[in-house]
């Protein structure tokens, strides 16, 4: 079977959101579509795991996809698979192999470099994904992050890394 191609049809860009998440949220209240994309190129609000904060400053590729599997139990964990997709992905981009600590993080040379944070409904699931691109290393030094533009020395492409892993992830969801 093909890939259905649903990640990604309908792409709303902000440069900046107070959170993708929240927006996203608002979106699929409304109506919005499974596959629907949420991109900031940074947040005001940003959140992780617990209500944490998500440090989102310029420069790095923060996203919220809706998802709607309905009343369905979904057999497949979904934040296990998102992180195998954008560790795929960032190896196909980067060439970097990272690693995921269990339960939301990415990580190379043990330090973070995304977050994945899931959040359900009656009627949808909003997946975000927060990951240090291009963020400038001042920036993430007090929280023990690293970009990816740090670790390669060259600038990365948001648009083709969030290509790489809607693709990804919607043939790991939809074999």
């Amino acid at each position: 079977m093909g890939l259905k191609k649903i990640f990604g049809k309908k792409i709303y860009r902000y440069d900046l959101l107070s959170s993708t998440m929240e927006k996203a949220r608002e979106l699929a209240e409304k109506g919005g579509e499974e596959g629907t994309v949420v991109v900031a190129e940074s947040q005001s609000k940003g959140r992780g795991r617990w209500g944490r904060d998500w440090f989102s400053p310029q420069g790095g590729l923060y996203f919220s996809l809706i998802l709607r599997p309905g009343k369905k139990k979904l057999a497949k964990p979904l934040p296990i698979l998102a992180g195998l997709s954008l560790k795929k992905a960032i190896k196909k981009i980067t060439g970097l192999e990272s690693r995921m600590k269990l339960p939301n993080d990415i990580l190379i040379n043990g330090r973070k470099v995304a977050g994945i944070l899931m959040e359900r409904t009656d009627s949808f699931l909003i997946l975000g994904i927060g990951i240090n691109t291009n963020v400038k290393e001042k920036e993430l030094t007090e929280f023990s992050g690293v970009s990816l533009a740090q670790l390669t020395g060259k600038k990365i492409d948001n648009e083709k890394l969030l290509r790489e892993f809607l693709q990804d992830f919607e043939k790991a969801l939809f074999p």
